[in-house]
């Protein structure tokens, strides 16, 4: 399937310093990639939110955006952008969606009714135990499960779902044609079989520090909840529920052992909602 606007999208998105939340102004304002792209300082005025230094960066780039540039979409990869039918409705409501997601395999309309399993890769079994347990019991309703494929509580979710053919979704901080980690390379093959896994990251492109952060604004958004099984305070499941939080989402949190450094971030969580 080919996306006639993605050289648009393309040409947008490489605008230096032009980031998602401003482009995602753009869109609620105009609704159309060619009127972005066509539209005058007058008009960019009246976009709610958007900074003077923004519509100089645009109108000072106006003339130089490359309309040429593609991206091989190898693999069976999709790229979905705002305009797409397919592109999440869930996601497009954050503040900062990727105005263009890949994809390997199928994004259906019914992965809105989601919910996020995430947590630390140095579980427990108690934790791996329920996180399977959740999964499973939540894709028997329907429900798709969304994760990032990392080691530990990820897996257990994205294997849960799957234990009971139901529908999983992973988001990856690299292409999504790029195995990773390694280990998970069979269990990738099945989400795409029964999901996909999607990325903001174009094909080939590996991992990095960086982009994990970044990823987990996506596993969030995604969802219409997310549940933290086990992780530390500081821990990257955390950053996932905070993000959830801040964009209104429902954050769930499962108990652990109070001696263990993975109970704090979904303690902490419990704590705030009983002061709530």
């Amino acid at each position: 399937m080919t996306n006639p606007n993605l050289q648009k999208w393309l040409a947008l998105k490489n605008i230096p310093r032009l980031g998602d939340s401003t482009i995602k102004k753009l869109w609620d304002h105009f609704g159309s990639i060619d009127l972005i792209l066509n539209a005058d300082m007058n008009e960019f005025a009246k976009v709610e939110g958007l900074s003077g230094k923004a519509v100089l960066l645009i109108d000072n780039n106006r003339d130089k955006l490359d309309f040429t540039k593609n991206i091989d979409l190898k693999d069976a990869i999709k790229a979905f952008t705002f305009d797409s039918t397919e592109y999440p409705q869930n996601l497009v409501n954050i503040t900062d969606p990727p105005s263009i997601l890949y994809a390997r395999g199928e994004i259906l309309s019914s992965d809105n009714k989601a919910i996020s399993i995430v947590g630390t890769r140095n579980a427990s079994s108690y934790g791996l135990s329920v996180a399977h347990r959740l999964a499973s019991d939540l894709a028997k309703l329907g429900v798709t499960i969304v994760s990032g494929m990392a080691l530990g509580i990820d897996t257990a979710a994205h294997k849960g779902a799957l234990s009971v053919g139901g529908r999983t979704l992973a988001v990856l901080a690299c292409g999504p044609n790029v195995i990773y980690p390694p280990e998970n390379r069979e269990l990738s093959e099945s989400i795409v079989q029964s999901g996909a896994i999607v990325s903001e990251f174009p094909p080939d492109e590996l991992p990095d520090n960086w982009k994990f952060p970044r990823r987990n604004r996506i596993i969030s958004g995604l969802s219409l909840g997310v549940i933290v099984v086990e992780g530390g305070y500081k821990s990257g499941a955390m950053i996932t529920a905070k993000l959830a939080i801040d964009e209104g989402r429902d954050v769930f949190a499962v108990p652990g052992d109070i001696r263990t450094k993975n109970a704090q971030g979904p303690h902490w969580l419990i704590k705030q909602a009983s002061y709530g």
